[in-house]
């Protein structure tokens, strides 16, 4: 029987082999997958491809090595063959007959159906006395769920405090490692850097120099040769330091041994300290040294000094001072405030002075005299935590049974001022002290409370508990006249004073 062979290509799928199918016209079709690659066609592809094959008036078959396409063809009955040549020389098996669709049975009538199976009310339904009890019991059922779950309400409970303390000796230190409950606690260092300016009247006097000291030397030949003595010869005391003149004009001295001349001099530094007596100057610089000898036969006078309002050397320990100490209170305020609730020790307070300016300077005139400071502090504290730890360590241990600590009412005093001992150690006194409340059962307070008006209620708790004062009572809503039935929705919280 003649046999149509249709090669597949990887690209093909169901739409693009229906076309092939369409221009067969032989009792056989065979349809032959590509050796390699993959043909786009799913097993239910293959059931629409044989229904298509029928249509046509032909027999379907393949030529594959897919196991995927071999199963799917035995279950749809496809003869599948190894070579299109095995196809050509095999019989086929017959194709199985086709059936017959069967016609749909008519849609049944839905609505008479509907009407069929719907059960009839009852007759005392339709009462209207028993529609609107009906009616009244949902309204009550609604406001019951109401009254028990919508309101809610806040208990505040004023709860009798007693005051726990302990005075510990305290001793801080960089050297101790960890917090003890004997009262050793480590330290940090704490650092601020501060700029500060002080001004206060003066009380000194100063004195400048104004005119200058005059007088004559002699000059005495040591050689036998004229010597030249210009203007400007500078000679001195023996001092350390010297006080040194000039000559004011020139002169010569003859070429005989002892020759002699005088000449004017005057002070080169102005003031009282030029005056000197007789004999006060015994040498000469430079070249002329070797060559000729100076003195004086009389005092060299006239200088002076002017005597003005003035910083003394007290006035500028005094302005230090004060500034120092106004430094130093302003630092441990800074430091305090970095501490953060720790216990900061003012005795380890350290002051460094970075720079230091006067005005005016020294031996300057003046009737204020302004200092200005930059100084860095460092100071030791002892961290809140640290102080925390401690102080809850030690006061629980002497808690009573049903006794609990009042949530942030721990308290510290220092009973002493810190003093450096010779180990370095600050050692003080230091009280302990915190509230501390008899526990309650909020669940006993709900159980008082539940249902009632607040005023009933605040009976009720006065009664069976120990308060320290009137119990208060927020509602939600505000005009709800009871507390809520419901426990979960009232809340308990304790007040202390």
């Amino acid at each position: 029987m003649k046999t149509q062979i249709i090669p597949l290509e990887p690209y093909d799928n169901l739409v693009s082999v229906y076309d092939k199918l369409a221009w067969a016209r032989t009792p056989r079709i065979l349809l032959v997958w590509p050796p390699r690659g993959r043909v786009d066609l799913r097993p239910l592809d293959l059931k629409l491809l044989q229904r298509r094959a029928g249509e046509l008036g032909a027999q379907l078959g393949l030529v594959t090595r897919s196991e995927e396409i071999l199963q799917s063809a035995r279950q749809i009955g496809l003869p599948v063959f190894a070579s299109a040549a095995e196809a050509q020389r095999m019989a086929w098996p017959p194709p199985a007959p086709r059936t017959t669709a069967k016609r749909r049975a008519r849609r049944p009538d839905l609505r008479s159906v509907r009407e069929q199976i719907r059960p009839r009310e009852p007759a005392w339904l339709s009462n209207p006395i028993v529609r609107v009890g009906l009616f009244a019991l949902g309204v009550l059922a609604a406001l019951a769920v109401m009254v028990f779950f919508i309101p809610r309400a806040q208990v505040f409970v004023p709860m009798p405090v007693q005051i726990q303390s302990v005075d510990l000796p305290i001793s801080a230190g960089d050297s101790v490692p960890a917090v003890s409950l004997t009262g050793a606690l480590p330290v940090q260092e704490l650092e601020v850097t501060l700029d500060g300016t002080e001004t206060i009247p003066v009380s000194g006097t100063v004195s400048l120099p104004q005119g200058k000291a005059r007088g004559v030397v002699t000059f005495r030949n040591l050689t036998t040769q004229t010597v030249t003595v210009p203007a400007g010869t500078v000679v001195r005391t023996p001092d350390t330091p010297p006080l040194r003149f000039q000559t004011t004009r020139s002169g010569e001295v003859a070429a005989e041994i002892g020759a002699e001349l005088d000449l004017p001099v005057e002070a080169l530094q102005p003031g009282k300290a030029g005056n000197v007596p007789a004999g006060a100057i015994q040498a000469l610089e430079g070249t002329l040294g070797p060559l000729l000898a100076v003195s004086n036969a009389n005092a060299l006078q006239g200088g002076t000094d002017l005597s003005l309002r003035g910083p003394s050397a007290a006035d500028r320990q005094r302005v230090r001072d004060v500034l120092l100490a106004s430094l130093e209170r302003q630092a441990l305020a800074t430091l305090e405030r970095q501490s953060a609730g720790g216990l900061l020790l003012p005795n380890t307070l350290q002051v460094e002075i970075l720079e230091e300016a006067y005005t005016p300077p020294a031996g300057q005139p003046a009737d204020r005299l302004t200092l200005s400071l930059r100084v860095r502090c460092t100071a030791e504290h002892i961290r809140r935590a640290d102080l925390e730890f401690l102080a809850n360590a030690v006061l629980d241990a002497g808690l009573e049974a049903g006794e609990a600590a009042v949530p942030d009412s721990l308290n510290w005093e220092q009973l002493s001022p810190p003093v450096t001992a010779e180990d370095g150690l600050s050692r003080f006194r230091l009280r302990l002290s915190r509230q501390v409340w008899q526990v309650a059962n909020a669940g006993q307070v709900i159980q008082l409370t539940q249902g009632l008006t607040p005023a009933s209620a605040r009976q009720r708790l006065q009664a069976n508990l120990h308060l320290a004062g009137e119990p208060r009572f927020l509602l939600w809503p505000e005009w709800w006249p009871w507390l809520p039935l419901a426990p979960t929705r009232i809340e308990v919280a304790f007040e202390f004073p």
